[in-house]
């Protein structure tokens, strides 16, 4: 191949990284995760809701979605290689490496944490933890 091609081969193969990470999140379920933290937190606030507070609440709480749905598909590779629905997802298909998964699983999860536990409270990031290990 010459180097031409392969310079123009990367970007490709950068994009093709991204929508493998992205279709770890499972973007529609953590689309419908997003909504649902949103219209929690604006129902729990109330009246006096910031805005603000809420959509990070919910970017927090989607993060976590997104790093737990990683991690989900880490542990069920070996069986989502075997439906036909599933086997196409980036860990069955052998497209991403299962370290990839991890790390972007856990990159997400710490980032959840961190954010719940510093603006927020300590519990909220406890009681993902919580789940996540459960």
């Amino acid at each position: 191949m010459s180097p031409a091609r392969e310079i123009a081969a990367v970007p490709a193969q950068g994009a093709s990284r991204l929508a493998d990470l992205l279709a770890l999140t499972k973007p529609r379920i953590a689309s419908f995760v997003a909504l649902s933290a949103f219209v929690g937190g604006l129902l729990a606030a109330g009246p006096e809701a910031r805005l603000a507070r809420v959509l990070e609440a919910a970017l927090w709480v989607t993060c976590a979605a997104a790093g737990a749905s990683a991690f989900n598909q880490v542990l069920e590779r070996d069986t989502d290689a075997l439906m036909k629905r599933t086997r196409g997802r980036p860990l069955p298909s052998g497209s991403l490496a299962p370290r990839y998964a991890i790390l972007f699983g856990s990159a997400h999860a710490s980032a959840s944490v961190t954010g719940l536990s510093l603006r927020f409270k300590l519990l909220s990031a406890l009681l993902w933890l919580a789940k996540l290990c459960a």
